[in-house]
Formats: C-alpha cells, structure tokens, sequence
C-alpha cells in the first residue's frame, strides 16, 4: 500500500513537471519570438513539416543542421517555433520516458539553444561584443543584416568556431534563394563552410501573412 501511495504522488508530481515544462516553454517561446507569431502559432500548419522533422532527425543522429530559404510570409519563423520545440522534447525525451520529475526543467534545456536575429546578431559583432556558442544555434533572417567589412569578419570567426566543433548544430532562415546565398559577395568562405554543416531546404508558395 505504501508502495503504491508513493508511485502515485510520483507519478503526480512528473505529470506536475511536465504541465510546468509546457507551460513555461510557451512563456519562453514568446519572449524568444513574440506574442503576435505565437497567437497564431499551431504546429499541424507548419510548412514542409515531414521534411523538417527528416532535417530534425538527421541533426540529432549526426549533427548536420539545416538552412530554410523561402520568400517572405511564407512561414519560415513558424518553422524555427516548430523546430525550437522539437529541440526541448528531444533534450527532455530521457526525462519524460523516465518519469524523472526532477529533471523537467526548461532552464537546464534551453541554455543548449540560442536564438539570433540576424541584424542583431551582426549589430553585436560590429561592436565586438564576445558571442558565445551553444549545442544549439538558431539564426533567423540571414540577409537582411547589415554586414559592413568589421561584423562579417567577426561572423566568419563565429562560422569557424562552428564549424571547428561537432557538437554544435546550426539553423538557418533567409530569404535568399540557394544561388543567391551561394554568390554573395565577400561570403565565399563562410558559405563554403555554411554548405558543408548545413543542409538545405526549401519552403515554397506565396506570402500567408494576409490570407
């Protein structure tokens, strides 16, 4: 009796850590992203989901990471939402199958993913601000940043930094098209070693945004 009083306020106490764990990822996932992209947020509508959850899989069996090229509106940040949370489920997945209530905790995931605007992340390098890498890294919009001679030359040494590691994987959005990323002037180095980690995928049809 006493034995399975205990298991049920275990098993209370996972189902307890697993509604805080959901319930703060949603918090988080709104700072990251904002409000207005998780209010219509819903992972059935997710574009191209099959072949990000192929990317997905393929990044956690042997640390290759993906670029997302697509036009404007068409659900690229969406995506990086979907994939974001697929990150947290698969970093908690031992947890979860293992009912380890005490292991349920966003902060201990999350610090392994970092989220970067591009314009921001290159507004940090101009100013030589150190960044650091992490297991996981996310950077939205590639090609709309500013990149003066200084910035790139610093995201060159954060590309190769990278690129040194294996324990690091890297996700890529842009609007570019695969021959306009490839010919960008002054980034022959960084997308040679961009296509090498990365593999690349494509989101097609028309902007959603005013549907």
């Amino acid at each position: 009796m006493k034995t399975e009083t205990s298991q049920q306020a275990s098993g209370e106490a996972f189902e307890k850590s697993l509604e805080k764990l959901e319930a703060d990822l949603k918090f988080l996932l709104v700072d990251i992203f904002g409000s207005r992209y998780m209010s219509k947020f819903d992972d059935n509508k997710v574009s191209e989901k099959h072949k990000i959850n192929k990317k997905i899989a393929e990044m956690f069996t042997n640390n290759i990471g993906f670029i997302i090229s697509g036009g404007v509106g068409v659900g690229k940040t969406m995506a990086l939402i979907y994939i974001y949370k697929q990150i947290i489920y698969n970093l908690s997945r031992q947890a979860r199958e293992e009912k380890d209530a005490f292991s349920l905790d966003l902060s201990k995931y999350a610090k392994k993913v970092q989220v970067f605007f591009a314009p921001k992340l290159f507004s940090l390098l101009h100013n030589a601000e150190k960044v650091n890498t992490s297991e996981f890294i996310i950077i939205d919009d590639i090609g709309r940043e500013y990149a003066e001679p200084f910035a790139l030359s610093q995201f060159e040494v954060f590309i190769e930094d990278i690129y040194k590691r294996k324990d690091v994987n890297l996700i890529i959005t842009t609007n570019l098209s695969l021959t306009q990323f490839r010919d960008r002037d002054g980034w022959a180095r960084i997308n040679d070693r961009l296509m090498e980690i990365c593999s690349w995928i494509e989101i097609r049809g028309e902007s959603r945004r005013h549907r």
